[in-house]
This record gives structure tokens, sequence and C-alpha cells, in this order.
């Protein structure tokens, strides 16, 4: 184990996440141009007696703008910051087609009131809804998926990455590797 994060200031904590941040957006960028090019082949291959035709061209531009559009969409609302508090709660059952069947998924939701006033809803992993109680207050660091307790009760943490929950005292998660942050550090 590193350095746990009562030791790690205020400002390296801040250098650890942007330095991962800065990792994970370019291994997107490269998983990005590599899948580019395999989508490509795929639809040559698949259309081999057009060959390199004007559908195919379109096909792929098609795939790169429509992946584009969720890229942009998914980054608004993990580049956005803020602190509030839990103000509820759920779990919906919604509709999930699986091509052949419909089936019904729990998803879980999380609503905080920011400091602002605004309402944002957060779609979260089950462990997250038992980790939070009604009257909690968060902070999301902008850049991350998932908000933090700012004040814990020391058992656990939250991964702002993943979502996955691990032992306070870590220094990074154990499934994605990102590093713990103090919560403190960014109020």
């Amino acid at each position: 184990m590193g350095k746990t994060q009562e030791l790690i200031s205020s400002e390296e904590g801040r250098r650890q996440l942007d330095a991962f941040r800065k990792k994970r957006r370019a291994w997107a960028w490269i998983f990005f141009f590599i899948l580019v090019p395999i989508i490509f082949v795929v639809i040559w291959i698949s259309h081999p007696e057009e060959g390199l035709s004007i559908e195919v061209v379109y096909s792929l531009m098609g795939f790169v703008v429509v992946t584009g559009f969720l890229a942009l969409i998914t980054s608004k609302g993990a580049n956005r910051g803020w602190q509030g508090t839990l103000v509820d709660k759920y779990v919906k059952e919604v509709r999930v087609n699986r091509g052949e069947y419909v089936e019904m998924v729990p998803r879980n939701y999380l609503i905080f009131r920011t400091d602002q006033g605004k309402m944002r809803k957060i779609t979260v992993p089950a462990g997250l809804l038992h980790y939070f109680k009604k009257g909690d207050r968060a902070v999301k660091i902008k850049g991350f998926e998932y908000p933090e307790k700012i004040d814990r009760d020391g058992k656990q943490q939250i991964c702002i990455t993943c979502g996955s929950i691990f032992n306070a005292g870590e220094d990074k998660c154990s499934r994605c590797k990102s590093p713990a942050i103090n919560p403190n550090h960014f109020i």
C-alpha cells in the first residue's frame, strides 16, 4: 500500500487525480482510434461485393458521429463539479429491450440538491444506494462520475471513477486503480 489519504496533501491529491484523468482520457482516445479502423474493416468485409463504396464510408461516418455524440453527452455530465446534500434515493424498474424479449431491470438513483439549488439525479450501482443516507453532504469532483460523502464513517470510501466501495485508508481503488480522495480537499 502506498501513502494513505490522510498523509496526502490537498495539492498532491489534486495532482494525482489530474494525472489519472489525463491518462484515462488518453486511453479513451487510443481506444477510439483503434476501434474506428476495426469498424471500417468489419463494414468493408461485410459488404465485399461493393468494395470501398459510398455506403461503407457513410456507415463509418455514422459510427464516428454517433460515438462522438455519446462521448460528448457522457463527458458533459462528468465535467460538472458540485457540492450538495442527498435529498432522495430510490430504485425504479425500467424496461430493457434484449432483442427477442423485454426485461425489467432495477436502476438505482440518488438525487442531490447542490449548494446552488440545482437538482442532480445520478444513476448509481446498488452499493452506493446503501452507502449514502438522506441528508449526507457530498462533493462531486469535476471530471469524475460519482460523488463522495464529505463526512465519511471512516470504514469505507467510494471510487469516484467506477463507483466501487472499498476500505477507507487505501490509496487507490482495487478495481480500477483510481486514486482515493480525501473529500475535504475538494470543498
